[in-house]
């Protein structure tokens, strides 16, 4: 009766396995991000945040060719965004971060992979992960932090010419006026203490509804991703 029971329960786990593999379709998911290098956040100040939880996520493994296996990066013959990332490299406004596809099975929201992403450069960190899953639509959740180590730039003069040569004449004025009744003063030469400052870091946390083989573009003012899945015929 005991040997019955171990049937019937490797049975029934064997049913559940299957019936879960054919309910998550396979995809082919392409990714890239990119830096804006020339985004206006109006002066807003950006808070240090805590880094995303990547605990858990799934490494891609290399291309190790064909037949891939389920999260294995796709060789740069099988990339469709080749072209948007080309031309982002080339641009002088983006910073390509990270350009990758992979193989996954997609099923419903409570067998969502999380999948890492990060990439590092001189300038920038990225790190987070991206998960998928699948209703009547499809849909993506990205959870990136982006990291720069770039110099705050120094605080530019926005005057017109005009006034600029007003301001310069009234200092010289007043130089003038200081140097008959007081010792020269040695001048200091350096900059404030808040140009060494690193940047701050950015998040871009969203869920976005997908349409397969369209390409989406999910937008953040310091950076963006554009996500392509299609499905594996």
């Amino acid at each position: 009766m005991t040997k019955f029971f171990r049937r019937t329960a490797l049975a029934l786990s064997l049913t559940a396995a299957a019936t879960s593999l054919q309910a998550a379709d396979m995809y082919k998911v392409e990714m890239v991000v990119f830096a804006n290098l020339n985004s206006d956040d109006g002066g807003e100040f950006w808070p240090r945040l805590e880094a995303p939880d990547t605990l858990g996520s799934i490494s891609l493994s290399p291309w190790n060719g064909y037949p891939l296996q389920y999260f294995e990066q796709l060789p740069t013959g099988d990339l469709q965004l080749g072209g948007d990332a080309a031309a982002l490299s080339r641009s002088g406004n983006y910073a390509l971060l990270y350009h990758k596809g992979w193989l996954q099975p997609i099923g419903g929201p409570s067998s969502a992979r999380k999948v890492l992403i990060d990439a590092n450069f001189e300038d920038y960190a990225l790190s987070g992960n991206l998960s998928i899953y699948k209703k009547r639509f499809l849909h993506a959740q990205p959870n990136l932090q982006l990291t720069s180590n770039r110099l705050v730039d120094m605080p530019r003069d926005t005057s017109t010419p005009v006034q600029a040569a007003e301001t310069a004449s009234m200092e010289q004025s007043v130089d003038d006026s200081n140097s008959e009744n007081s010792l020269e003063t040695p001048e200091v030469v350096g900059f404030p203490a808040e140009a060494e400052t690193p940047a701050n870091t950015w998040q871009l946390s969203q869920s976005r509804r997908m349409r397969s083989k369209e390409t989406h573009y999910i937008d953040h003012p310091k950076f963006g991703v554009l996500l392509r899945i299609r499905p594996v015929n």
